[in-house]
């Protein structure tokens, strides 16, 4: 999958801006999975991971409709 999508973010993006986009990409992936993967493996512990995953899947959809909005 990492290579997959690797290429077609490199194939569609113009020349000018593939730096730019290909850091996010590696923030989004590299960064922010692993701490996100913390926060929740602690979070764990304490509830339970149904109603975890619950409250993920809802701040993923919270936040793509923020970033569409703030598209427009």
């Amino acid at each position: 999958i990492w290579v997959a999508t690797n290429t077609v973010i490199q194939e569609i993006v113009d020349d000018k801006m593939r730096g730019r986009i290909m850091s996010l990409y590696i923030m989004a992936f590299m960064v922010a999975m692993p701490i996100c993967s913390f926060i929740f493996g602690n979070l764990s512990r304490h509830y339970p991971l149904p109603k975890l995953m619950t409250l993920g899947g809802i701040f993923c959809l919270f936040l793509s409709l923020w970033y569409a909005k703030a598209k427009e």
